[in-house]
This record gives C-alpha cells, structure tokens and sequence, in this order.
C-alpha cells in the first residue's frame, strides 16, 4: 500500500500489512498520520485478492471462449469446403445416382450425413485431446482435475452441429445437379 502526500512537495511511503488487511489500513492511515487533514494524504491500496482472482478467471474463460468460437468457425469452413469439393468431384455420381431414381432429399441427406460424420469426428478428437491435455497439466502440477460434467457428450454433438450446418449449402448445391447435364460430363 501507498500513501501520498498532496500538495507541492510530493512523497510516498510504503506501508506493509499483513494479507487481508489492506484494505482497512489505507481506510484509517491518512487519520493515523496527519489527525488535524487527513485530506491532504492519498491513501492507495492493492485490490482484494479474492476479487482480483475472480477478474482474472473471468477474463481467462472469456479468452477460452472467444479461442474455441474460432476454432468452430475454422472447423465450418473446413468442413464446407471439403464438402464442396466432393460434390464437385463426384458430380457424374451423383447424376448416376439421380438417374437410378435417387430423389433430391436422398442426395441432399447424404452428403448432409457426411458432412455431420465429420463434424462429429472432429468433435470426437476434439474432445478427447483437450481432456487429455488438461489431465496431463493437472498431474503434472498435482491439482484436482475437473471438468464440466456436459463435456464429453456436448462438444462431440456442438461438432455434429456445426457439421451439418457447414455441409447444408454444398449438399444443397449436390441436390440440385441435374441427372442429363452430369452424365455428359
């Protein structure tokens, strides 16, 4: 804690407490030194330690968050684009497929259903290295491992979603291949 005196000449002295007291010693030292005007003394204590803690995890989780949006975003585009280039590389099976009697829903669903497969797989190892990552740092810095209990099931199925979302406009654009003008090709 600092304790400084306003006016032309400035000084500052440091007085140290015992932890947690802070606090109230800054409250009661501007009294303590000068009775007759306190108001001349700025008294400037470091903040509370459990508050700080609290800013510091809140900003931490915060930084995670925003790092695990990007990675899905990057994970979508991905999955988007190989999805878009196998529709574009099998666009004479898929004309085949259209020809035989396939439906527009049929080819739709199925490379919907892949671009899903993926995104679960991805979630899937996902899941599995960020478990095994922050085992291995809580053992080695012999602390407690937790995790949320919604984790193993959630983020493979947050995968599966972002999977069948990036997959919609290449398995859209699959569906509408037109059987005649595939086979030329």
């Amino acid at each position: 804690m600092c304790v400084a005196a306003a006016g032309l000449s400035k000084q500052t002295m440091v007085i140290l407490t015992d932890p947690g007291a802070a606090q109230v010693v800054a409250s009661e030292a501007p009294r303590a030194i000068d009775p007759n005007d306190p108001g001349t003394l700025t008294a400037v204590a470091p903040p509370d330690p459990a508050s700080l803690r609290g800013q510091v995890q809140g900003s931490v989780s915060t930084l995670f968050l925003g790092l695990a949006a990007v990675a899905l975003i990057v994970g979508g585009i991905g999955i988007a684009n190989m999805t878009l280039v196998s529709v574009l590389e099998r666009t004479s099976e898929i004309g085949l497929r259209r020809a035989v009697g396939a439906k527009r829903q049929h080819v739709v669903g199925q490379f919907m259903l892949e671009s899903g497969f993926t995104g679960l797989a991805g979630g899937v190892v996902g899941t599995c290295a960020g478990i095994l990552v922050v085992v291995l740092v809580a053992v080695s810095k012999t602390w407690t491992v937790t995790l949320p209990a919604g984790l193993p099931a959630g983020a493979p199925l947050l995968g599966l979603a972002v999977g069948v979302v990036s997959g919609a406009y290449p398995a859209f654009r699959a569906g509408s291949v037109q059987p005649v003008e595939a086979l030329r090709r």
